[in-house]
């Protein structure tokens, strides 16, 4: 993991150019296979990759000047339950474009599972 920070440093400003990108996959594979069990890397990498959506519908909504109801909805307020990319509650409050781009890749999803199954 020392690569991958090296490569990507918190404090960074500036998005990554093509080769630091690659750098930094190259440096998470390693990473991967240093843990050893593939199970425990693949649910971790799917935890992380669900808390990447979670954040960006946390920042979309902040972004939207929307609050929060940190005990039950009153107003327009949110309870934290109701926030995720993928929810109702959260796309009710995004650009229907966006709404459209998920639904799509949904759609695209399901086509590729059912076409190529995993083995």
């Amino acid at each position: 993991m020392v690569g991958v920070f090296n490569t990507f440093p918190e404090d960074q400003k500036v998005p990554l150019d093509d080769e630091q990108r690659f750098l930094v996959e190259v440096h998470l594979q390693e990473a991967k296979l240093l843990m050893g069990s593939t199970n425990r890397s693949a649910t971790s990498f799917l935890i992380n990759l669900f808390g990447i959506f979670d954040n960006v519908a946390w920042t979309l909504l902040y972004e939207k000047g929307i609050t929060f109801d940190m005990k039950k909805r009153r107003g327009t307020g949110l309870r934290l339950q109701d926030v995720g990319l993928f929810l109702p509650t959260t796309q009710a409050h995004l650009e229907p474009k966006l709404c459209e781009l998920q639904a799509q890749s949904i759609r695209t999803h399901i086509a590729l599972s059912s076409c190529c199954p995993a083995n």
